[in-house]
């Protein structure tokens, strides 16, 4: 997963200390472009930086599959910080009992926390006050 931001320092320091994710590298990722990697679990979250104004930042969204989004979400505002919704119950189509709940990077950035059934989840990928 890859996204894009305007501020490298900034959105480092956010995604470290609202999703407790570490930074693993912050330099070039080739051709000049600053970037930073996270491991997160299984995979690696890329975030370069862009100057480009015709950049939407706001269109990019990922998501995080965690073990209970009450958790996440009572973590989150616990820390002083604002999703966009209490966590719901989402319709059954995509996969039944998900739960989830968003909130914005500083970017703009859409993150989703997702419940869902019978789901393996690595406790790496979310802050260790919100595991379960």
């Amino acid at each position: 997963t890859a996204v894009f931001v305007r501020d490298l320092d900034r959105s480092i320091a956010w995604y470290e200390e609202v999703l407790g994710l570490t930074c693993a590298y912050h330099g070039d990722t080739g051709n000049n472009i600053p970037g930073a990697f996270f491991d997160v679990g299984d995979t690696i979250l890329a975030m370069l930086q862009t100057s480009d104004p015709r950049r939407d930042l706001a269109e990019q969204h990922f998501a995080f599959a965690v073990d209970s989004a009450d958790a996440a979400y009572a973590d989150l505002v616990a820390r002083g910080h604002v999703p966009l919704a209490r966590p719901e119950d989402l319709p059954s189509g995509y996969i039944v009992g998900q739960r989830a709940f968003d909130i914005f990077d500083p970017d703009g950035v859409r993150i989703e926390f997702v419940e869902r059934a019978n789901i393996a989840i690595n406790p790496r990928t979310l802050h260790p006050a919100a595991v379960v």
